[in-house]
């Protein structure tokens, strides 16, 4: 059976009870967190202030709710030479010790300059804060995204963070769709070792559009089923991007879209 998280991506505005009585009306056991009652900043989450932390895991346990993914939108090719914008993302890394995330999301994002130097910077910022998560039982995962969608991009980038064991991938299948359409599966088993969590969009890809999961031209099911028949154990996430497209659905009609087509 699949494993079902959302991301509250789709939900920003909600508050943690609301997000946690969604998970419970749909069944979902994990979430991916990416902004509570309106707000972006991890550190600045209420309900994961150091002083409200013990209250909150409490409240998640009595809901039967897991924090799986903290979303940052860290681009690992801005940050790699600065130690000081390394260092805020070790803030999140703390957050997300302290609340007990087993994942936090960062990008490679663009490359606007020769691969080589861009891919120095990302491995950098990738490393320090591999090296950083490691004590504090968080994974770092590279999503695929910008730039960084097809094999050409994130392999140079696995073959330089293979040591660590908390490195890994979350792949966004609507990101590497623009460059292999019905050919996912060649991407798919590139980087299978390092799938830890599966991101689904979908869209209409001339002209380009974000629609309800299974109305695009994504093969959403076929991608989903082939996964876990394949042994694929990370979840399958609904990152719905109405905080960035405010024209989208509510999220709860972009759930029953999902589960009707992943299911």
């Amino acid at each position: 059976m699949k494993k079902i998280c959302f991301s509250t991506l789709g939900c920003t505005d909600y508050s943690l009870e609301e997000i946690v009585s969604l998970a419970k009306k749909y069944n979902v056991d994990a979430l991916e967190v990416r902004g509570i009652g309106g707000e972006m900043d991890n550190t600045k989450i209420w309900c994961f202030l150091p002083e409200n932390a013990e209250k909150t895991k409490a409240y998640l346990k009595e809901n039967g709710i897991e924090l799986l993914s903290m979303g940052t939108s860290a681009c690992c090719d801005a940050i790699g030479d600065n130690d000081g914008e390394i260092k805020k993302i070790c803030d999140e890394i703390d957050v997300a010790s302290r609340m007990g995330f087993k994942f936090v999301r960062v990008f490679g994002n663009s490359i606007k300059e020769d691969y080589d130097v861009v891919l120095s910077r990302v491995v950098r910022a990738l490393t320090k804060l591999c090296q950083y998560a490691k004590d504090k039982n968080v994974d770092v995962l590279l999503e695929t995204h910008g730039d960084f969608n097809d094999e050409a991009t994130v392999n140079p980038v696995i073959e330089q963070m293979k040591e660590f064991d908390n490195f890994g991938l979350i792949w966004d299948i609507m990101h590497t769709d623009g460059k292999y359409k019905e050919n996912w599966l060649k991407f798919y088993e590139a980087q299978k070792p390092y799938i830890r969590h599966l991101h689904i969009k979908d869209h209409e890809r001339s002209p380009w559009k974000l629609v309800n999961i299974g109305e695009g031209n994504i093969p959403v099911a076929d991608i989903c089923n082939y996964l876990e028949k394949d042994g694929y154990e990370g979840y399958f996430s609904l990152e719905w991007e109405r905080k960035w497209h405010p024209e989208l659905c509510c999220i709860e009609e972009a759930m029953d879209a999902f589960l009707k087509t992943v299911n």
